[in-house]
Order: C-alpha cells, then structure tokens, then sequence
C-alpha cells in the first residue's frame, strides 16, 4: 500500500470515529396516566440537534401516540402527531420530530393524539405539514403552554383508554455542526494521524 493509501485510510479511520461519536442515542419509555399523557423532562448542556422518534412499547401498540415539546418555561415549541408521505397520506401513527434546540431544560409529553391536538389548537398554535426537516402533521406557534395543556386533558370529560399502556420513544443528539470539537473527538483524530505517521516511518525503514 503506497502513502497517499494509506493518508486516506487513517484519514477515513479518523472520519468515521468522529461521526461514531457524534451521535448519542437512547431509548426513554414511560406509561400514559389516567388522563391519556406521561411527561418526560431533560437538559441540554449544549446546542444539539434532537430527534425524537415514538414507538410502540407492549400493550397499547395500538394507541395513536402524539409528542408536544415545552421549553424550561413551560411554552409551547412544537407538536408531531403521525407520519406522512408527500400526499400527506398517513404512513405511521408513530411521530418522528427534529429539531434544534439550545441549551436549556425541556419538558416532552407523550399523549393520545386527537384530545392533545385540540389543546394546542385551544392555544391559538397552526398547524402544517412540513418544517423543511419534518413532515407529518405538526403543531407550531401559538399560546399553549404545559401547564394549560395538561389542565386541558385532566379535565377531559371522556380520557382516552390508555391509562397504564406503555410507550417508547428513541431519542438522538447530534451536536449542531458549528460546534466545537470535543477534546475526546480530537484525540481520536490525532490517533488516527498518529497512525499515518507511524506508517510513513515504516515505509522508510
């Protein structure tokens, strides 16, 4: 294998390290409460690229799950409910949303779809189609807030019946591509330079 070979190999070994530790994912479940919604709370140190998918977890496979998202303040972001194709024909009752989010705490509620979506429409939010990353149908703007949202569904006079279903949702971070490397992304680059040098000493030897 001749240098400029093996340049791109270490070089190659070294991309593909840095996008292997780019991404964190895991895998976040919970169960609905007796008015239809289960909340999940997190954090971000950083800037980061979220995206957040639903899927079914065990009983209630059948169940038409929608996620709200809520800033640290309890506002309204952004709603999901459902997949769909480019003639807005449903594909999947399990949203996919993605979106860029600073640091900060966030609060993600899971929900039965149709009762949560009037809430938000309560709040004055409109709904699309699409975000330009996105497409399902989506809930933006508006006045909802959490706690407005979940007065809203506790007092429903007709719950959906998914009290004690269990959901899951896999979520992933991608660090927002002006961020700074990190000194671990670094040194696996410098490992794989560390590579290239030992190999061009090899080769004069």
């Amino acid at each position: 294998m001749n240098f400029a070979s093996r340049l791109f190999q270490c070089l190659f070994i070294g991309a593909l390290a840095l996008c292997t530790s780019a991404a964190q994912a895991t895998i976040v479940t919970g169960a609905f409460n007796s008015a239809g919604y289960s909340l999940h709370a997190f954090s971000l140190a950083s800037a980061e690229t979220v995206t957040f998918k639903s899927f079914s977890a065990g009983p209630g496979a059948a169940i038409d799950t929608m996620v709200s998202l809520f800033d640290g303040n309890g506002l309204f972001i952004m709603s999901a409910d459902d997949v769909l194709d480019a003639s807005h024909i449903i594909t999947n009752y399990f949203p996919t949303m993605t979106r860029s989010l600073g640091a900060g705490s966030y609060t993600m509620m899971v929900s039965h779809c149709c009762q949560t979506s009037v809430a938000h429409e309560a709040g004055g939010s409109t709904q699309v189609f699409t975000d330009g990353v996105n497409l399902g149908s989506f809930h933006t703007g508006g006045t909802s807030t959490l706690a407005g949202t979940m007065a809203y569904l506790d007092n429903f006079p007709f719950p959906p019946p998914v009290a004690g279903a269990s959901w899951a949702m896999d979520v992933t971070l991608a660090p927002d591509r002006n961020d700074v490397p990190e000194p671990g992304s670094l040194a696996l680059m410098g490992l794989a330079l560390a590579g290239l040098v030992a190999s061009r000493r090899k080769l004069r030897s």
